[in-house]
């Protein structure tokens, strides 16, 4: 999956599409917090829900940077031809940045230039 944010729609506030994301937390009967994990809508469409982020177990990748190769490696044949046709058509050299552990394994990762921002979902060895 990859999102690019200033290409969807150009009608809403910051022409950055229809990107929803939200945090949801559970407590305990003490009022301690369990349980905290995001779940939203990528600019593209694709849901994402991230693991439990209180877990002591989530990846240390996160927030992390990645070469655009090692994210080109871990996604989709179609996700990576639209980042490749991305990549060559605006001439960009990205860093990605690790957000996310997503509940399937995979990862979120977003990468910026300028006012241009993009996300991909991709694994990670």
């Amino acid at each position: 999956s990859l999102g690019r944010s200033l290409d969807n729609d150009t009608n809403s506030a910051n022409a950055r599409g229809k990107v929803v994301c939200e945090v949801l937390m559970e407590q305990d009967p003490k009022g301690n917090i369990t349980k905290l994990v995001t779940h939203g809508t990528l600019s593209d469409g694709s849901v994402y829900t991230s693991t439990n982020l209180m877990d002591d177990t989530v990846s240390n990748c996160i927030g992390t940077t990645l070469t655009t190769h090692n994210v080109l490696s871990g996604m989709s044949n179609e996700s990576r031809s639209l980042l490749e046709d991305v990549i060559s058509k605006d001439k960009c050299v990205l860093s990605w940045q690790v957000k996310l552990k997503l509940d399937d394994g995979r990862y979120l990762v977003s990468a910026y230039q300028g006012f241009n921002v993009w996300n991909a979902i991709t694994m990670i060895d």
